[in-house]
């Protein structure tokens, strides 16, 4: 069974094509299916081979690892809680655009409390957003949810 769900981005574990030559760390996908024993993925870019994009392929999981998910990747804010252990937190974020500059936007804290605020400039997009997708992998492995 996969820890993948529909609507993760993933890429190749390294750099090497391994099982599969179009899979690298330089490719990501989708996951647009879960079967048993593997999943169905997208191609979304390729960095070296761009001809691939809109592919479709069955692979096995344990080939790949999660870098997003749909939501993050359509620049829409992410909200999580976390209610394990009685703890009741939120973390919310969204990557927001002013001029040339990309702004990482994370609020969290208490639900029902004033939030914390905290912001962090990147020139280009991709860097706020592989800042965004690290701080939700560590969120889930913290126990947040999420919400939207």
């Amino acid at each position: 069974m996969t820890n993948f769900q529909i609507g993760d981005i993933i890429t190749g574990v390294d750099g090497n094509p391994g099982k599969y030559s179009l899979t690298t760390n330089e490719t990501t996908m989708e996951v647009i299916e879960i079967r048993d024993d593997d999943i169905r993925v997208a191609m979304l870019d390729s960095k070296t081979q761009k001809q691939i994009k809109g592919n479709r392929y069955y692979v096995k999981p344990e080939h790949f690892r999660k870098v997003g998910n749909k939501k993050t990747m359509t620049n829409k804010p992410v909200y999580w809680e976390c209610k394990d252990n009685g703890h009741s937190k939120f973390w919310a974020s969204q990557i927001v655009k002013k001029g040339n500059i990309f702004i990482l936007v994370r609020k969290w804290g208490r639900i029902g409390n004033n939030p914390q605020t905290m912001e962090q400039e990147f020139n280009t997009y991709s860097k706020a957003e592989n800042i965004l997708d690290d701080l939700i992998q560590e969120k889930e492995r913290k126990g947040y949810k999420s919400i939207f």
